[in-house]
């Protein structure tokens, strides 16, 4: 690790211990504040916020590849028509022998490609935080009360993998002094993902009693949440923050409308319902149409189509329940119940293909690139029994 170039996020003392240089932090103080103000002290008009410092840790599966890979090696072969390296690793030029057991262990043998990478974890990486912060202000309206909060999350210190090989010019790799070691590549830990959520959050309520026999909830969310790098591995870039901001996977959603309410019906039945819709989150792509190279592949960010309700919304389910609380031995009460789960049987389809190969398109059309699973199930109807006392 010593003979790698040295750049503005690789020193190799930070990667080699003799064990001493992992000390347990201690100082992850974790503030939280929060205040509401009543304007006239009449709980009409509130003014409310808070501030909070959150921790997170590093879990295991982050770090084990660097003891784990030099005792269960794993080696990538990679073939080609002329045999010649691509992005500094070297290729195989392919022979059909390869396709046999015996070919592929004098492969393994020659020792040329295949080679086990090795992992170095940062020691003294920090620990993942996020900052949380919200400001709103409630107000009450007769028998409704309505709320609009802003929220902001700003995340610091994710753990992700870089090349520690990278070329002067950023491009990847030379591998010539790992390969020379009996390693492929040196991937090293990096405690510099970033993510971001910024939203807006609009309530009404109505609350329920019985005089009135209703309540309801509203509560809209505009909302963007935003990372840079990649996961687990960012080996797009040199660091997370040359990939710029892009919506974070399965998280991003700029419209969501929850919808909750109850109603009294005749012969002590009690309506209610659940609705949720969504405009869809995001999903990543691995775009590789100009080609299969590091140096040429881009992660990009897409959206799930609009399916629901014509092409308004990208998730929808509606929820029903009819319920009716028999009293019995006075204080005892027997609640029966029927759910009709997704109602309408909405299609919240996930699964979109996140990959795109050299000189393909993307389409959404269910030839090319059909989903394979639903975010939700089926429309189904479910009862229910409850005894009370």
């Amino acid at each position: 690790m010593n003979a790698l170039p040295r750049t503005e996020y690789f020193d190799p003392a930070n990667y080699i211990t003799d064990g001493t240089d992992r000390p347990t932090r201690k100082d992850m103080f974790q503030p939280r504040i929060g205040f509401s103000y009543d304007f006239n002290d009449d709980q009409r008009t509130v003014l409310f916020g808070g501030y909070g410092k959150y921790y997170d840790r590093n879990v295991f599966n982050n770090t084990l590849d660097e003891q784990f890979r030099l005792q269960y090696q794993t080696g990538n072969f990679n073939f080609s028509r002329d045999g010649l390296p691509r992005d500094g690793t070297p290729t195989v030029k392919w022979d059909p022998k390869y396709l046999t057991r015996d070919g592929l262990l004098a492969l393994r043998d020659s020792a040329q490609t295949g080679q086990p990478d090795l992992f170095a974890v940062k020691n003294n990486a920090k620990a993942p935080s996020t900052d949380q912060f919200s400001l709103g202000l409630r107000q009450k309206f007769g028998i409704f009360r309505a709320s609009v909060t802003g929220s902001y999350v700003r995340g610091q210190n994710g753990y992700t993998h870089l090349f520690a090989t990278r070329n002067v010019d950023g491009s990847c790799c030379d591998t010539t002094v790992p390969r020379a070691n009996g390693f492929g590549n040196v991937l090293i830990g990096y405690d510099g993902l970033r993510t971001r959520y910024k939203a807006l959050l609009v309530t009404i309520d109505k609350d329920y009693t019985p005089s009135s026999g209703w309540g309801v909830n509203i509560a809209y969310t505009l909302s963007k949440a935003e990372q840079d790098g990649g996961d687990l591995f960012s080996l797009d870039k040199a660091t997370p923050d040359q990939y710029g901001w892009r919506p974070i996977a399965g998280q991003d959603e700029r419209h969501r409308i929850v919808l909750s309410g109850i109603a009294d019906l005749p012969l002590g039945f009690q309506f209610s319902t659940l609705t949720t819709l969504g405009s869809g989150t995001a999903f990543q792509l691995q775009d590789q149409s100009a080609g299969t190279s590091v140096n040429q592949q881009v992660i990009r960010s897409l959206y799930r189509p609009k399916n629901c309700l014509g092409s308004l919304f990208g998730f929808c389910e509606v929820n029903l329940t009819l319920q009716n609380n028999v009293k019995i031995f006075n204080t005892h009460n027997i609640n029966l119940a029927v759910d009709l789960l997704n109602a309408f049987n909405n299609k919240n389809y996930d699964g979109y293909a996140g990959y795109l190969g050299v000189g393909q398109t993307y389409s959404f059309d269910r030839t090319t690139n059909a989903p394979t699973n639903l975010l939700t199930l089926p429309r189904r109807i479910q009862f229910r029994v409850g005894y009370r006392f």
